[in-house]
């Protein structure tokens, strides 16, 4: 009986903590919030789980985690072109394992647009003559978010309202047992 089928998907899920690890290390700058990330990923069950029974969401997960290090780095050097090259390598291989890699690249191209666009409004010159630049862009935040949650609410209410009338379907069949 062959069962190395799924050691790949271990070794990816211990390259996913890795990679998580080298996120919080670009992010933070600090050994201390690294490693506390490297261990929330290292105690998060899906992790676990998903490279025990070898789903492709783990190297999907370890080559997008290893992208957004790259691409986060990036951003700190004064020459980021190996850095940029590396994230659209680790994105591509991603894409390739699951296209749900698709979406951190997404998430990614929209950050360097909306810098860029700041950048060219020179929005942190206009904040700061202002003098309410993080009030505004905490207003932006709120309105997004109440917007996003808007928009889902009648879809929530109809899942919550189909939920529970399965849900009482199901439990008359308990009774019975």
């Amino acid at each position: 009986m062959c069962r190395g089928w799924r050691y790949p998907s271990v070794l990816f899920g211990s390259l996913a903590i890795v990679a998580m690890y080298l996120c919080g290390l670009a992010l933070f700058t600090a050994q201390g919030p690294a490693v506390a990330s490297a261990l929330i990923a290292f105690f998060n069950q899906m992790v676990f789980v998903q490279s025990r029974i070898a789903m492709l969401d783990i190297p999907a997960l370890a080559f997008g985690l290893l992208a957004i290090a790259a691409f986060i780095c990036g951003f700190r050097k004064r020459r980021p072109h190996v850095w940029f090259a590396l994230a659209g390598l680790a994105f591509g291989l991603s894409i390739a394992c699951k296209g749900s890699g698709l979406f951190a690249l997404a998430i990614c191209i929209v950050i360097v647009a909306v810098i860029r666009l700041m950048q060219s409004w020179q929005f942190a010159d206009y904040a700061l003559r202002r003098g309410n630049g993080p009030r505004w862009l905490l207003w932006a935040f709120v309105a997004t978010a109440f917007a996003g949650f808007a928009a889902m609410l009648p879809i929530s209410a109809t899942f919550v309202g189909t939920s529970m009338e399965t849900f009482n379907r199901l439990m008359i069949f308990q009774t019975w047992i």
